[in-house]
């Protein structure tokens, strides 16, 4: 059986839940792209810099 990828696009504002459910984070702030990695390894912490503006 073929492996088949799902993609979902989610806009949340709650780092922890993002964490929880995604394999992959892009971080967007005015309008550019400011962080784009894997969950794994990342933490509270540094999504929550994404805020900090």
């Amino acid at each position: 059986m073929a492996e088949r990828f799902h993609t979902m696009v989610l806009a949340l504002h709650d780092p922890a839940r993002a964490l929880s459910i995604g394999t992959r984070i892009i971080g967007i702030r005015a309008g550019r792209i400011v962080l784009d990695r894997p969950t794994q390894g990342l933490t509270l912490p540094e999504l929550y810099a994404l805020y900090e503006g």
